[in-house]
């Protein structure tokens, strides 16, 4: 499993909550539901954080999401601040226990592993994935985050 999660072969797989089994909440099931209407209001991103052992020490030197390492220093992702943000996080970095995924100068509610139509944390800044983790967040502005 290493060498393949080393060599880039994983992928972050989000199954959309079925609205009709939460009717407490009926109304967050359905803005996380692709297509719907409550859905189309929000900018929705699937990150994945991994690294890379460039020295083959089982060290890893660079860190990035979705594979490419600086890639958003160098392009940042454009968001319109008006519309709330959703992130869909996973951990999959190989030769580190733990890492962070942090934003400056925004807080943001924490749902971990994804499992809940409610936070697990609520306006925090700052989380902790053991590898490999998921989750999800929701960010009412404009965010800058670095891993």
């Amino acid at each position: 499993m290493a060498r393949h999660i080393h060599k880039g072969m994983y992928g972050l797989f989000v199954v959309d909550p079925d609205p009709q089994r939460h009717p407490d909440f009926a109304d967050v099931a359905r803005s996380r539901l692709l297509g719907t209407p409550e859905n189309a209001r929000w900018q929705e991103l699937a990150m994945v954080m991994n690294a890379f052992d460039t020295t083959f020490d089982g060290e890893n030197e660079f860190y990035a999401c979705n594979t490419i390492a600086h890639c958003y220093a160098k392009k940042p992702i454009r968001i319109e601040k008006q519309r709330p943000v959703r992130v869909y996080l996973m951990n999959i970095t190989e030769f580190d226990p733990i890492n962070s995924f942090h934003l400056h100068a925004n807080f943001f509610d924490y749902y971990d592993q994804g499992t809940t139509l409610t936070p697990t944390l609520k306006t925090v800044d700052v989380i902790m994935q053991c590898k490999p983790s998921g989750a999800f967040w929701n960010s009412p502005s404009r965010t800058m985050s670095r891993v």
